[in-house]
C-alpha cells in the first residue's frame, strides 16, 4: 500500500475496498482509489501512481499550529464508507476520503496533480482535547492524541469515537458522525489511571461503551513520579453520567513492561485479550494471568496488533522480524 519513504499507519474503507491510505511521518496522508485489478511491482493489484495528497489542512492555519505525533493515528470509520478520523490536538475528520475522486486526482495527485488548490478537506470536531478546560493534568507541553479507536463490525454504531493522548488522557465522544461544532467529547481518566501513552483502544462491537486499554511505558518510573501505575484495562463508560468504571490493573504477570498494543477476539465470550510487547504477543489466560500467544509467533518486539474478526486471523507487526500472522 506504500509508494515510497517512511510509512506510518495505513488502513482500506471497508466498504470500497479499492479505496486506501496511507501515511508518511508526520501529518501526511494520501488516499487512493484505485486498487482494484491493475498490477504493479510484485504483481499486486493496485495503481502505485494513484496516491492523493490530502494533508494541507494539518500544515496551514490553525493546523500548522497543532502538535502531532510523529506518526498520527489515522482510521477509516468501520461503519460509514469514506469517513476517516485522525489526531493532532483535536480530533480531525473527512466524510469522503479527503475530497471527491475527481478532484483529488486531478489537483492532488502525487505524481500528477496541479497542486493549485487546497488538497483535503479535513475538519476538527469536538474541543481541543489537550486544553486546560478538561483539567491542568496529564496535559504537559506538546500533549498530542495518538489513539483514535471505533467499535469494529458487526457493529451498526455509528457515533462512539475512543480517544486517547501521550500523557495518559482518555476521552470518549457518542456522537463522532455529528457536524464538526455538535461533536462532544468527555474525558473518562482520573488521577488513579497511568499519566503515560495509550498504546491502544479496543472497543467492544456488542457494547460501543466497552473497551480495553493498554499503556505503554514502565511503573518503576510512575512509582518514582508518584503516578498511577498499570499497564492493561478493562473500562465500561457510561454515556448518561459522561463517566467511566475503570477495572484494577490487569497485567498481572506480565511484569513492569511496555504493552505497545492491544486486540481483542471479542467472538469467546467476554472476548480474548491479546498484547504486544517488547517481547512478543500474549494472551490473557485469567483475569490477570497471561501466557505466550501460541502459533509460532516470534519473542520480539512488536508495535502493532490488528485482528480480522471475518477470517479468524490476529496479525503482529514485528520489529525487524516482519509481519505475521496467527489463526484464532
Amino acid at each position: 500500500m506504500k509508494i515510497f519513504g517512511d510509512g506510518g499507519q495505513s488502513g482500506v474503507d471497508p466498504a470500497v475496498a479499492t479505496n486506501r491510505f496511507h501515511t508518511f511521518f508526520n501529518a501526511q496522508i494520501d488516499v487512493n482509489f484505485h486498487y482494484s485489478s491493475s498490477p504493479f511491482l510484485g504483481g499486486f493489484p493496485g495503481d502505485e501512481t494513484g496516491w492523493d495528497w490530502i494533508s494541507d489542512p494539518f500544515f496551514s492555519g490553525a493546523g500548522g499550529s497543532e502538535a502531532r505525533s510523529f506518526y498520527i493515528p489515522v482510521i477509516y470509520d468501520p461503519v460509514v464508507s469514506g469517513t476517516l478520523f485522525t489526531g493532532l490536538q483535536h480530533v480531525w475528520r473527512t466524510t469522503d476520503n479527503g475530497g471527491s475522486q475527481s478532484f483529488l486526482d486531478m489537483h492532488c495527485n502525487e505524481f500528477v496533480g496541479t497542486f493549485n488548490t487546497t488538497c483535503g478537506d479535513w475538519v476538527t470536531i469536538g474541543a481541543d482535547l489537550t486544553s486546560n478546560s478538561f483539567g491542568s493534568d496529564k496535559n504537559p507541553p506538546g500533549q498530542y492524541i495518538v489513539a483514535t479507536s471505533r467499535p469494529p463490525a458487526p457493529s451498526t454504531d455509528s457515533g462512539t469515537l475512543w480517544v486517547g493522548l501521550r500523557r495518559g488522557r482518555v476521552f470518549v465522544s457518542s456522537n463522532a458522525d455529528k457536524g464538526s461544532g455538535s461533536v462532544v467529547f468527555y474525558r473518562i481518566d482520573t488521577s488513579s489511571q497511568p499519566e503515560r501513552f495509550v498504546s491502544g483502544i479496543a472497543v467492544d462491537p456488542s457494547n460501543a461503551n466497552h473497551a480495553f486499554i493498554s499503556y505503554s511505558g514502565y511503573n518503576a518510573y510512575a512509582a518514582v513520579a508518584g503516578t498511577a501505575q498499570g499497564h492493561v484495562f478493562e473500562v465500561t463508560y457510561n454515556p448518561l453520567t459522561h463517566s467511566a468504571t475503570w477495572s484494577p490493573d490487569l497485567a498481572g504477570n506480565l511484569g513492569d513492561q511496555p504493552v505497545t498494543g492491544i486486540a481483542v477476539d471479542w467472538q469467546t465470550g467476554n472476548g480474548t485479550v491479546f498484547v504486544s510487547t517488547d517481547f512478543g504477543v500474549f494472551v490473557r489466560t485469567g483475569a490477570t494471568t497471561w501466557a505466550p500467544a501460541a502459533g509460532g509467533l516470534p519473542s520480539v518486539a512488536v508495535y502493532g496488533l490488528t485482528l480480522d474478526s471475518t477470517n479468524r486471523l490476529l496479525y503482529a507487526a514485528t520489529h525487524g522480524r516482519g509481519a505475521w500472522k496467527l489463526g484464532l
